[in-house]
């Protein structure tokens, strides 16, 4: 018989593979795209018509909705390496979040891995 792993623990070992190195390797190689690219088409995936409900949005959609911050903090940092620019990361995660309980978390979160300036006009 098969183990269960709950959609936590998949969405989790996800971040793992995406995170070690000779995984993103292997990844890489397999499709011809760059660990950049890998990692920006395995976080933002979703098929809306896909028989499985899982996959109708993305991972970081999944952990707001499923109030998963433990996932949704190791796919920020998977999103950070996905955009180019702060703003371009928020757009991102303004078109696929909905208003759930780790909204502002996720979005407070992720911009505080960039650095704030420090002056005063």
């Amino acid at each position: 018989a098969a183990a269960f792993i709950s959609d936590n623990q998949a969405v989790r070992e996800l971040c793992k593979l995406l995170t070690t190195k000779s995984s993103l390797q292997k990844l890489t190689m397999t499709n011809g795209l760059t660990e950049e690219e890998v990692v920006e088409q395995v976080t933002h995936y979703n098929q809306r018509n896909h028989f499985e409900k899982t996959f109708h949005k993305t991972a970081l959609a999944w952990t707001n909705e499923n109030d998963d911050p433990i996932s949704a903090s190791d796919l920020l940092h998977l999103e950070y390496r996905s955009h180019s620019s702060k703003a371009e990361g928020l757009l991102c995660m303004k078109k696929q979040l909905t208003n759930d309980k780790l909204l502002y978390w996720i979005t407070r979160t992720y911009s505080r891995f960039y650095p704030t300036s420090n002056y005063i006009l």
